[in-house]
């Protein structure tokens, strides 16, 4: 983060092209900061660290920008290509299942 910061400048880093992104990146390295200084600080501290575990799972969301890459274009039309063919199986399923249940109601002793 820091790096980048310094690499693209103040302004280009929290400005530019990319800046959502970017601005997560610097508040996610703020907490983590903030959270070492804190365990160092004080190891009673259960309600405040339990708040900085939350944002600890947002860490998981850098995975996301990664996804954006060309090299995984790929990857992404097939997990977008098996959500649509979960869609089309829940459905199917739905249309096959009703008139199957009508008719065992109608045909019931």
């Amino acid at each position: 983060c820091i790096l980048k910061l310094y690499m693209h400048g103040f302004q280009e880093y929290f400005i530019g092209r990319d800046y959502a992104g970017n601005i997560f990146e610097f508040f996610l390295a703020a907490f983590a900061v903030t959270e070492v200084v804190l365990t160092m600080v004080q190891n009673t501290a259960e309600m405040r660290l339990s708040l900085l575990r939350v944002v600890r799972l947002l860490r998981v969301a850098r995975v996301i920008r990664i996804c954006r890459l060309e090299a995984f274009g790929d990857l992404m039309m097939m997990i977008n290509g098996a959500v649509g063919g979960a869609k089309t199986l829940f459905w199917s399923i739905i249309l096959i299942s009703l008139p199957l249940y009508v008719v065992s109601l109608l045909l019931r002793e």
